[in-house]
């Protein structure tokens, strides 16, 4: 590598390209040392960073610029160094370091050579149509609920299934349901690449098979993102036994005030006993026997049940963000009486496992 390379960048740009390319990074020892790295390299006039785990690859724009560069440094060194820096930064590489330099510091990074053979993917731009990713926000918190209580860790439930009726996930106990498709195709996707997808927002999007991996690809003005797509699991995930389930029907219904229930969970809160959730012709109360605590959520007159239910599970239900939550609960055609349905006006559907209290 050249001697009289100096490269001159703003800092405000290569932070904001780090704050993207972080999310195709490892601080984890026991992965391979290239996910934490980052390929800084010359294409056509202007420079890029390259981030990979493997499961996430980011192709980023950082700068036009007139020098040619192409070095492999820690990525945690560079961006904690870069942080420190404001105004102008020069970076200079040589054959074993890479200098930075702005007004106020100025230090020597070490750089890494390619091993056996494997350098930092480049991942090929999508040429798809473009795909809003943005409003799958409003289910991640909870996707990650139902995958934090899987009962098998590590099963293909961790995954998110996205289907012709929606995208899922499920502890095989809880159901969420976003009814919206974005692909031609059923797709298995981890919750690292859905929110990748999330932070990209809008960009065009493509499906690649290459031999048995497959990968989806967004790209937009900026970035690429190419992340791993889940494909020798995926029949496991019993999609349209799920989506039958969670389009069952119970017997009544009852809208409630979302502010109430919030008001409702914190107040139960204050004791160690799980509470009761109860309709009544009353309306429906939250209430603690035990502690001769009672807290009215609605005055509305419903049909009578009674629900043993633990303050984790109620939180479940605010993951609905409406300010009037429609709960179905009850009896199913089959005569049980184990769950509760909440059903959002934003196409989001849970089904929450309860346990019937007859008390």
């Amino acid at each position: 590598m050249g001697e009289n390379i100096v490269m001159t960048i703003d800092s405000a740009l290569i932070k904001d390209s780090l704050s993207i390319l972080g999310l195709a990074t490892s601080k984890s020892e026991t992965t391979r040392p290239l996910s934490q790295l980052i390929e800084l390299v010359t294409i056509d006039g202007v420079l890029y960073g390259f981030t990979s785990t493997g499961l996430h690859r980011i192709k980023k724009k950082i700068a036009e610029t007139d020098e040619d560069m192409d070095c492999l440094v820690n990525f945690d060194m560079f961006s904690n160094v870069i942080k420190t820096c404001e105004g102008m930064v020069e970076l200079k590489p040589t054959d074993k370091s890479l200098g930075v330099k702005s007004s106020t510091m100025k230090c020597k990074l070490p750089l890494y050579s390619i091993q056996s053979g494997e350098g930092m993917p480049h991942p090929d731009d999508a040429t798809g149509a473009e795909i809003d990713f943005s409003n799958i926000a409003d289910v991640i918190p909870a996707y990650k609920s139902c995958i934090k209580h899987n009962i098998v860790q590590n099963s293909v439930l961790d995954n998110i299934y996205f289907g012709e009726s929606g995208i899922m996930t499920t502890d095989n106990m809880n159901l969420v349901l976003l009814d919206r498709t974005y692909f031609d195709e059923p797709l298995l996707l981890p919750i690292g690449t859905v929110e990748v997808l999330n932070k990209i927002g809008k960009g065009k999007c493509t499906i690649e098979q290459k031999g048995k991996e497959k990968r989806i690809v967004v790209t937009n003005d900026d970035f690429t993102y190419s992340g791993a797509v889940i494909v020798k699991d995926m029949s496991e995930f019993e999609y349209k036994v799920f989506v039958g389930v969670i389009n069952t029907e119970l017997s009544d219904t009852v809208t409630i005030k979302r502010a109430e229930l919030v008001n409702a969970i914190n107040a139960s809160q204050m004791f160690i006993t799980f509470p009761t959730l109860i309709f009544s012709e009353k309306g429906v109360f939250l209430k603690i026997e035990s502690m001769n605590f009672i807290y009215k959520i609605s005055s509305e007159a419903c049909a009578n049940f009674t629900y043993s239910v633990s303050p984790e599970l109620l939180k479940r239900i605010l993951f609905i963000k409406d300010e009037d939550l429609t709960i179905e609960y009850g009896n199913d055609s089959d005569g049980s009486a184990t769950m509760l349905k909440i059903v959002g006006d934003n196409g989001i559907t849970e089904l929450i496992s309860v346990e019937e209290d007859n008390i």
